[in-house]
């Protein structure tokens, strides 16, 4: 089974992750602050939502329904509003509710992958011990007494909160250029290069986008040197795939 790599903090709140492939990815670690943000836009919507729902459970009342039914009614949407809203959208929104999405923070797992449905549900249904007593109290604590700026909810789920990297231009990879070759010089190119390559194009498709991005440029950059190319490849994970072609044969 491949290991999902290490992790640790700096005092930067920047979270530096190992992967398999020998890469160190290094991610920002969302603080309170922002967090607080995601959080309170989040908390309008839900609040809207109950208020609505709410409505619609007095109209229950006023049309003779039981005081047991709507007070089950409330109960129920209280807990859709809290639980169910943000385990959707983060399962089904890359990590991300409306108010991460503004806050430019998104979910993942503590291995840098996308969070699985799992762990969103294990942090979302905690979400509900990091309320206690009341003001979010555990979870802010938890936050500011963890490595990982984590709430209980992502202790327990294995999750962490990042801030999304600013997108940056694709730039062509290659250096060494020599357009007069007949095909690329790979012939520096070591067994443990390829290892690492093969290593990453098969986990490539599991990766977060932005940690994906990370670990080609990291490899590409470390491999460069050893490559002589007829002309530049458009991104990392490209001149990675055709370092391997070029070296073995596969595509």
């Amino acid at each position: 089974m491949t290991n999902a790599g290490s992790a640790s903090v700096d005092l930067a709140d920047r979270i530096s992750i190992a992967t398999p492939e020998g890469v160190t990815l290094e991610l920002t670690l969302a603080g309170l602050g922002s967090r607080l943000v995601a959080g309170l836009i989040d908390l309008v919507l839900q609040g809207l939502f109950i208020f609505v729902m709410v409505i619609f459970a007095f109209a229950f009342a006023a049309a003779g329904e039981s005081g047991f039914l709507i007070v089950t009614l409330v109960v129920i949407i209280s807990l859709l509003a809290l639980v169910g809203y943000p385990t959707l959208m983060e399962a089904l929104s890359d990590g991300q509710t409306l108010g991460k999405k503004v806050a430019g923070i998104r979910v993942l797992g503590v291995e840098g992958k996308p969070a699985s449905v799992l762990q969103v549900v294990l942090r979302n249904v905690f979400r509900i011990v990091d309320l206690l007593p009341g003001a979010y109290a555990v979870g802010v604590i938890s936050i500011m007494a963890t490595r990982h700026l984590q709430r209980v909810g992502d202790l327990v789920g294995g999750t962490i909160v990042v801030r999304i990297p600013k997108p940056t231009a694709p730039r062509g990879v290659a250096l060494g250029v020599s357009p007069g070759a007949a095909t690329w010089d790979v012939s520096q190119v070591t067994e443990a290069d390829l290892t690492a390559i093969r290593t990453f194009i098969d986990r490539a498709p599991d990766l977060d986008p932005p940690v994906r991005a990370a670990a080609a440029d990291r490899m590409a950059t470390a491999i460069l040197p050893r490559v002589v190319a007829t002309e530049r490849a458009p991104s990392a994970e490209l001149f990675l795939r055709r370092v391997l072609v070029e070296k073995t044969g596969r595509t």
